[in-house]
């Protein structure tokens, strides 16, 4: 199984993913899962995951998170799940930045949060869900902080 970025993978996943990385790039065909996480790039790794999950993928999205929207959210918990909502777009829609496009549970945290909006993911990197949790907690404030600074 692949363990990459902080996330383990189940083996049919990993299958799925190793060979889109082969797709991708034919070297990647020579390496066992355990040695993905030192020899893929972390762009390359996401990039697989969005293509095989029908999702973008955005390296950079920190930059665009709504704090307003953090609030509503427990930061240990986006933290440990691996998402962070980014901004409504219009009346109906949040869109949610996450880093495992297979863990449903943000969508389901989210969905009793905001039931009136429809969710739609991306995929991103979990350095990029960090920043996020930490630009929407200075917009806010040092005060929201329950559980210390996400990694």
């Amino acid at each position: 199984m692949i363990r990459f970025d902080g996330i383990l993978f189940n083996e049919h996943n990993s299958r799925r993913i190793m060979t889109e990385l082969v797709r991708h790039d034919s070297a990647h065909a020579q390496l066992n899962h355990d040695q993905v996480a030192q020899r893929v790039s972390r762009y390359s790794f996401m990039a697989a995951l969005a293509k095989l999950s029908g999702l973008a993928f955005f390296p950079r999205v920190a930059e665009f998170c709504e704090s307003g929207l953090h609030a509503s959210c427990d930061t240990g918990v986006m933290t440990r799940w691996g998402f962070a909502p980014l901004y409504r777009d219009g009346q109906d829609t949040l869109i949610v930045a996450i880093v495992n496009p297979w863990n449903e549970l943000p969508e389901t945290y989210l969905a009793a949060r905001f039931p009136q909006l429809k969710i739609v993911k991306i995929v991103t990197l979990a350095s990029e869900i960090s920043r996020s949790i930490v630009s929407g907690a200075v917009r806010r404030g040092a005060s929201v902080w329950h559980e210390g600074l996400p990694n």
